[in-house]
């Protein structure tokens, strides 16, 4: 009996460990599993593959995204008229032969020949370069306006363009450095021209009756023509806004009322490279012609000018 003692306590230490360990494993059943190597090709996929959410990066951490958003906007074209400053030939017909293939002649058109753009095409190796599709608008203008005048038919043989007829044109920006070919349209041989609308701010006016110097400002609304030469821009304008007017109160001169006036103007704004503007502006007010309106400068001219400031919003 004393001899089957140690041997029974034995036994139920051994259940108890057992008993322990089936408990211990049961609470955290990682436990018992053997550790994992780790997966070398898990962890070459993440060096390699990037989230595909993320643009590929490009030498000093730009990305394609990145590079577009900082590529300036190319001009759009369709709507502006050429005037020819010089007599040119580069003109491809729109419409094929009676026999169905292309024309390749290149027509001829005069100076002062005025064409509207109808359709731009950049041309995909050469970001200053593009192709027109063109309407010849007038052959012979005259004056500022490009008054169109009757134009003598062209003689046969002449090879010269025909009026309201379609034709495509090679055309250069100003920025290129390559020199144009004389084939193409370019700033060397056309005045580009595209009307022009917006807001017109005068901050202050030079009136010619006392040569008096006034901070009424004008706000008013402008439209113009827009003329391109060799990176600079001269554009005439009309206007017509509103003018806050103090005038003389007629019971009590020592009072002044404000009054709403309206004021016509007419300028130009000169511009370089759109970082410099240069514009003079001259113009009259009107309150109107009751009696009890007394204003010195009804009806009188003033001027306003100035330089770097933008006139034109």
């Amino acid at each position: 009996m004393h001899s089957e003692a140690p041997m029974l306590i034995r036994a139920r230490i051994a259940v108890w460990a057992l008993v322990s360990c089936l408990f211990a494993v049961a609470a955290d059943p990682s436990a018992a599993q053997a550790p994992q190597k780790p997966n070398p090709e898990d962890s070459d996929s993440k060096k390699t593959n990037p989230d595909p959410k993320t643009p590929d990066a490009k030498p000093g951490g730009k990305s394609d995204s990145d590079q577009k958003q900082k590529e300036p906007a190319k001009p759009n074209y369709v709507g502006n008229v050429f005037k020819l400053t010089t007599d040119f030939r580069g003109f491809l017909a729109w419409d094929r032969k009676d026999d169905g293939t292309a024309d390749t002649t290149k027509y001829r058109a005069p100076a002062n020949t005025t064409i509207t753009v109808k359709g731009s095409r950049p041309d995909p190796k050469d970001p200053y370069k593009y192709t027109f599709q063109v309407q010849i608008k007038c052959k012979s203008t005259e004056g500022f306006f490009d008054l169109c005048l009757p134009s003598e038919p062209s003689a046969p043989g002449k090879e010269s363009v025909g009026e309201n007829k379609y034709y495509t044109v090679i055309y250069r920006e100003t920025e290129s450095k390559d020199p144009p070919d004389p084939g193409e349209l370019s700033p060397v041989n056309s005045i580009r021209k595209t009307l022009v609308h917006g807001t017109l701010i005068v901050p202050f006016k030079f009136r010619f009756t006392d040569h008096s110097l006034a901070g009424s400002a004008t706000v008013g609304y402008y439209v113009g023509q827009k003329n391109y030469l060799w990176g600079y821009s001269f554009t005439p304008i009309i206007s017509v806004g509103y003018s806050p007017i103090p005038v003389s109160n007629p019971q009590d001169s020592t009072k002044t009322d404000n009054k709403s006036g309206i004021s016509f103007a007419a300028g130009a704004v000169w511009e370089l490279d759109d970082k410099f503007q240069a514009g003079i502006v001259f113009g009259t007010d009107y309150i109107g012609s009751s009696p009890a309106q007394t204003w010195k400068y009804n009806g009188k001219g003033w001027m306003s000018f100035s330089v770097g400031y933008n006139f034109a919003k």
